[in-house]
């Protein structure tokens, strides 16, 4: 008798570890595909939360770059529009490049940036932001923005604003992933 009470507490006491085994793997794997599909979601609204901040700073440079003195392409006209507008932007530096990629820069830098993927967009028509880099002008890490200026219905030449290197990392420093969680923008 007491031999069958103890198998039968054994085969209970392995049953419930097993089926108590079965339970928590199953619970889980649930929980870590919810948490995974909630970070899926949060990445995609993080992701229009900064491509939202990115156009607000790219729409300030097409206006800046829509402003008739900026589209005159004179030199002696743009310069005191461009100091007046680092002014009230977070830009560090604003530039003109002529069609060639010839860069002049309010603090009286000057640069070729023929070479530089954001600005061959600006000039090709299409306002951008460039991945951060190491500048060849202040050898400091900027993250360089760019927009083309017309003129009758033609490209000029491009409106280049350069910004910390930080500036992308920034756009991102509010955003939370639970208690401890972050975001990091890697590339485009």
């Amino acid at each position: 008798k007491s031999k069958l009470v103890i198998y039968f507490t054994c085969l209970m006491i392995l049953s419930s570890s097993i089926l108590g085994f079965l339970l928590i793997n199953r619970s889980r794997n649930v929980i870590i595909g919810q948490a995974d599909e909630a970070l899926g979601s949060m990445t995609e609204e993080a992701s229009r939360l900064v491509a939202g901040r990115l156009d607000v700073q790219k729409q300030a440079l097409d206006v800046i770059a829509g402003m008739l003195d900026i589209q005159s392409m004179d030199w002696e006209l743009q310069l005191p529009a461009l100091k007046r507008q680092v002014e009230n932007t977070d830009f560090i530096e604003l530039g003109i490049s002529d069609l060639k990629g010839n860069v002049k820069y309010t603090n009286g830098d000057t640069a070729n940036l023929a070479d530089r993927p954001y600005l061959i967009r600006a000039l090709e028509g299409e306002t951008n932001v460039g991945e951060p880099l190491v500048s060849s002008v202040t050898n400091q890490l900027v993250t360089m923005f760019a927009s083309p200026i017309e003129s009758n219905g033609k490209i000029v030449g491009a409106i280049v604003g350069r910004r910390d290197g930080s500036a992308l990392s920034n756009l991102t420093g509010d955003i939370v992933l639970g208690e401890t969680g972050y975001a990091l923008i890697i590339n485009s």
